[in-house]
């Protein structure tokens, strides 16, 4: 699992962001698993040529949800970067942006907003599921950034259906849903 999380990034990043709440418990967790992978598998990595040992991943970043009036939450700030933003123009840090799901999006490009604002550089988004419904291609589109999924939701679908855990008609009931929502 480490080799297929690390070989998704295309730009080493300097900081992880888990987006509040379901992306934030998960930053251990990547963490440890990208500290095993560098080690084993450092070859392999396009951005590992001038790396040090350990130095593909150095702070999480703390985001901040507010509550607004009608009692929503959106994501309102995030944590800065610790160099000047004369040096982040020469040389930017970037941030692997972390959550559990995408849909359509809007958090993400809450958070995506929030982190360049304070200077971070975002080109890449890990979620554990990408539940196909427009939110990773408008995501690249509209703020440039690569959506990394481990699952596709309908390739979930397709590994219970395969295995009898889910009735033939609730897979064709999920699939047709998917496809009317994109």
């Amino acid at each position: 699992m480490e080799l297929i999380i690390l070989k998704q990034i295309t730009t080493q990043p300097q900081a992880i962001c888990g987006l509040p709440d379901a992306g934030t418990p998960l930053e251990p967790v990547l963490y440890a698993a990208m500290s095993r992978a560098w080690d084993r598998f450092k070859q392999t990595f396009a951005w590992s040529k001038n790396s040090q040992p350990h130095s593909f991943v150095k702070p999480t970043i703390e985001m901040k949800k507010e509550t607004l009036p009608d009692g929503s939450r959106r994501i309102s700030s995030a944590s800065p970067p610790p160099r000047t933003p004369e040096d982040l123009k020469q040389d930017p840090m970037h941030v692997l942006l972390l959550d559990d799901v995408i849909t359509r999006g809007e958090t993400k490009f809450e958070a995506v907003d929030a982190l360049r604002a304070q200077g971070w550089s975002v080109k890449d988004l890990l979620v554990i599921v990408d539940r196909e419904q427009g939110g990773a291609p408008q995501l690249l589109v509209e703020r440039g950034v690569d959506t990394h999924a481990l699952y596709r939701v309908s390739d979930l679908i397709k590994f219970y259906a395969e295995r009898s855990l889910i009735a033939p008609e609730m897979y064709d009931r999920v699939i047709t849903y998917l496809h009317e929502q994109t």
